[in-house]
């Protein structure tokens, strides 16, 4: 009798108000049978109520540990939560030798797991300013300095590493090709008129970024922010503007930034649009006998970028 009420279940479901008396009659006659709490789990995610599938697929495992059917029901009913590493788990259970082993997914990541680094590309671009620091000594009628915003883009590759489940190590390697601009205002001795000049400089540099990435879930879009720090030599520059304010090539700066995880489906691969604040934490600026380098007493970089990191997940 009791398979004949589950049968009626499968058989006649459109009406689900008697598919449910039919499976529950089944049920009170056979409290153990894997089989019926499996079809009330089915039937209670396709009433979208996932608290009571979930709990009849439990017991479908409790009572028969080793079919498959209740755990790829149960990964369905994660899906329909937005719960990934629980789907995961259950798909993999559902398609294990043993269903019944468990598998930990939150262990800690071995060196031949998600540990193993990761390569990518990236590209990006932004604002770039040097913010000097008016010496007081005004030569050849210069009585100030200001900064200058301009473009700078970058490309190069990366290494991604994840160091556990939150935090994850994204060194960087990359070339950058951008304009270090400085304005300098200077009075007109005739009528006193304050006239502007722009410095400009032209540089190419070799950058390397350390930052640490906090990740705040491993769905299919995912926030994070990063931190750390960066390094960058100047490998060239105009020569003119490197004479008139001669700076030092190497520059040591902070970024801190958002960005999202993205992952393209069935592909495999994350890319990760990112924005991005650094700020240079040396003075770069070097002795000259120059009268721009006179009127500057220090000088600092600073700039905002938009970059896309591409890698494997």
């Amino acid at each position: 009798k009791s398979r004949l009420f589950f049968l009626k279940t499968v058989v006649e479901p459109a009406n689900r108000i008697d598919a449910f008396k039919n499976a529950y009659t089944s049920l009170a006659m056979d409290k153990n049978a894997a089989f019926i709490n499996n079809r009330l789990a089915t039937m209670h995610l396709e009433n979208k109520n996932a608290d009571s599938a979930i709990y009849y697929a439990r017991r479908a495992m409790i009572f028969a540990p080793k079919w498959r059917a209740s755990y790829s029901t149960l990964s369905e009913v994660y899906k329909t939560l937005n719960l990934p590493d629980s789907v995961k788990k259950y798909e993999q259970q559902s398609k294990a030798a043993d269903p019944s082993k468990p598998i930990e997914i939150n262990k800690p990541l071995s060196k031949t797991s998600n540990a193993k680094p990761k390569f990518g590309i990236t590209a990006g671009g932004g604002i770039n300013r040097l913010n000097p620091t008016f010496s007081g000594r005004p030569t050849n009628n210069i009585v100030g300095v200001n900064p200058v915003n301009a473009l700078k883009f970058d490309a190069g590759v990366l290494f991604y590493t994840a160091l556990n489940k939150h935090i994850s190590f994204r060194p960087t390697i990359s070339f950058g090709f951008e304009n270090a601009d400085v304005e300098f205002e200077r009075r007109n001795v005739v009528g006193g008129v304050i006239t502007t000049e722009t410095l400009h400089n032209k540089i190419i540099s070799g950058n390397l970024s350390a930052p640490l990435l906090l990740n705040f879930s491993n769905n299919s879009i995912a926030p994070y922010l990063l931190f750390g720090p960066s390094f960058s030599y100047i490998i060239g520059e105009n020569k003119t503007a490197a004479e008139l304010l001669p700076v030092s090539k190497s520059i040591f700066s902070a970024e801190a930034g958002l960005g999202l995880n993205i992952k393209i489906k069935k592909s495999g691969f994350i890319i990760s649009p990112e924005i991005k604040y650094s700020a240079g934490l040396n003075n770069i600026k070097k002795e000259s006998s120059s009268e721009y380098s006179t009127a500057v007493s220090t000088l600092k970089k600073q700039g905002f970028s938009m970059c896309f990191y591409f890698r494997k997940n």
